[in-house]
């Protein structure tokens, strides 16, 4: 049930947040220039596609409800996904200034700096609170599950990186604060042993730079990148082959993980491939599947 609260307060704030941004506008009457900013920007067309396509799969469920309001346990549904809409475009639309964004950005990252230090006492013991995973292995933070503070601490690392690089360059002191954040987000990244959120940190760090690089004019320092990113990427491929050159990496403890993605005998792999399989047996059967109604 620890996603059951979060859940709720997302809602409840939601629905606050929906009841402002619309008395806002009734106050304001005049066309919102901030608009134009989200009808040009790229996620637009993503985000409007997945709203359809969850729309389309809530109206065609065999069971509306609880594709709504979502299961007891997470409640991710399509109310919730309506709720994170709402936020997205407050934001959006209102946070306009550059003095708003930063206390944004800054409180993301303040709450990033708790959900790392949190982490990483729990990997040393030091959590009072009785949970299902063992802590030494894979920390679960502020989130309650190693996936979610992983994707989290993901989302906030790119944020860090782009608030520490103007400061790296003008030499200001300031940047070690960044560059000690984006240490602490790393080791817990690292502790809550989540592969997926892992390796999207890896690449969203790693277009930051590149862009970093490309507008600086450092070509030779963008294409040292690439090489880099495309090694790491062959050493993964390399490392998850079983009995391959790299078979003792793969018996390594902080390895063994990585070593296993493509594994089909591993608890969390083996899981999602047979979740795989049943939706697209489900979507290839002939035989329509009845609503529980009839």
């Amino acid at each position: 049930m620890f996603d059951y609260d979060k859940t709720a307060v997302l809602r409840a704030l939601s629905l606050l947040m929906l009841a402002a941004w619309l008395a806002l506008q009734a106050m304001r009457r005049a066309h919102l220039p901030a608009w134009d900013i989200v009808r040009h920007t790229p996620l637009l067309t993503p985000v409007v596609l997945l709203i359809l396509a969850t729309l389309l799969s809530t109206t065609l469920s065999i069971d509306a409800r609880l594709s709504f309001f979502g299961s007891l346990s997470r409640n991710n549904g399509m109310y919730s996904l309506l709720a994170l809409l709402v936020v997205a475009l407050a934001v959006a639309t209102e946070l306009r200034q550059r003095a708003q964004r930063q206390r944004l950005v800054g409180t993301l990252l303040a709450a990033s700096c708790v959900v790392s230090v949190h982490g990483i006492a729990q990997h040393f013991g030091m959590e009072p609170a009785m949970w299902e995973y063992d802590l030494g292995l894979r920390i679960i933070s502020t989130l309650g599950n190693p996936i979610f503070a992983g994707a989290f601490l993901a989302m906030a690392m790119p944020l860090t990186l782009a608030c520490a690089l103007p400061l790296w360059q003008a030499r200001n002191a300031r940047g070690f604060v960044y560059a000690a954040l984006l240490a602490l987000q790393s080791i817990a990244l690292w502790w809550t042993g989540s592969r997926g959120p892992l390796l999207a940190a890896l690449c969203a760090l790693g277009f930051m730079l590149l862009i970093h690089f490309a507008q600086a004019g450092r070509r030779a320092w963008a294409f040292s990148l690439l090489g880099t990113l495309a090694l790491g990427a062959l050493f993964l491929i390399v490392l998850n082959i079983p009995n391959g050159p790299l078979q003792q990496l793969r018996t390594a403890a902080p390895l063994q993980r990585l070593a296993n993605m493509l594994n089909s005998e591993d608890a969390s792999t083996s899981g999602r491939s047979r979740i795989w399989r049943g939706a697209m047996r489900l979507a290839a059967a002939r035989t329509p599947i009845r609503f529980a109604t009839g």
